[in-house]
């Protein structure tokens, strides 16, 4: 596990975790920062090693992100979280860290969980079990969720959902289209392009609220008063993304019409409306779920 102290917009991210290269955990969990940046390079990729420096700001309470691998990186979503001085708790599944249990809950302002492209949702694995019954016990104690990609599928089927394979991937940029309006939402788009990546659709049960879908598939929903579970990725920037179009170019050429060339193209002309949609999300759910007041 690794845990990140946010101290400042400009920051360098060490992580204490396993990098790419082995070698042992290290006792002390946390993620600290010293002046400077991160060079473009995503802090929670494996292997990333900076500089560290302890300083003494006053923190908000933590937010745990659980990261289902090195590819379902929190990216922008960590970066805007880390500037609004929160202490990020990252637990990654695929270094077997533990994730929080039940009686953590209420020490934290907020659980967050994250992950795609690769097929990490298999039901069948022991830890996402644990994952869905770390989520509806959020749900229980009230505590605020943000369930993006992989995450939001668990969540639907912790909140009493049910999930079922597409005929094919969802690859690409796509329109969502608003059903509802809550305050997760306000002031977005009616009609936003986002980033899919999903072979999954959620089937939401009664008690959830719809609020954004795309042909029919969710997109965007809420458990109970404080628990959103979005199925695009607001969370990618160019690094991620060039990691995620590293993995199979092939997939791709075959998936999204016009291949890789074409999909490049399209995501650099999206990419800053994507950041200030994701920037208007976090501040969205920061707000709407009461985070900064827990």
């Amino acid at each position: 596990m690794a845990r990140l102290l946010a101290v400042g917009s400009r920051s360098r991210w060490r992580s204490r975790g396993r990098g790419a290269s082995g070698g042992q955990r290290l006792p002390d969990r946390r993620i600290v920062h010293s002046a400077g940046g991160t060079g473009g390079r995503d802090p929670f990729a494996p292997g990333s090693r900076r500089p560290f420096a302890r300083r003494k700001d006053t923190l908000l309470r933590p937010i745990a992100i659980v990261q289902h691998d090195a590819l379902g990186s929190p990216a922008l979503i960590g970066e805007y979280l880390r500037d609004a001085r929160f202490e990020l708790d990252i637990r990654r599944l695929d270094w077997d860290d533990p994730l929080p249990d039940a009686g953590e809950l209420d020490g934290l302002a907020a659980l967050v969980t994250i992950g795609e492209p690769a097929g990490s949702d298999d039901e069948s694995r022991a830890v996402l079990a644990g994952e869905r019954e770390l989520l509806a016990a959020a749900l229980v104690r009230e505590v605020p969720v943000l369930a993006v990609g992989v995450g939001a599928r668990q969540l639907c089927l912790a909140g009493g959902g049910d999930v079922y394979t597409r005929a094919g991937l969802c690859l690409g940029w796509e329109p969502i289209e608003f059903a509802a309006r809550d305050e997760f939402v306000y002031d977005i788009h009616p009609r936003p392009l986002v980033f899919s990546w999903r072979s999954s659709v959620c089937r939401l049960p009664d008690d959830a609220l719809l609020l954004a879908d795309t042909a029919a598939e969710p997109q965007i929903f809420r458990f109970g008063e404080v628990a959103w579970g979005v199925a695009f990725h607001p969370e990618i920037d160019k690094d991620l993304l060039r990691r995620w179009f590293d993995t199979d170019p092939a997939l791709i050429e075959a998936t999204y019409p016009g291949g890789l060339k074409k999909l490049r193209k399209v995501s650099r002309r999206e990419m800053l409306r994507s950041a200030m949609l994701c920037g208007q999300l976090m501040a969205n759910f920061l707000a709407a779920g009461r985070v900064r007041e827990r």
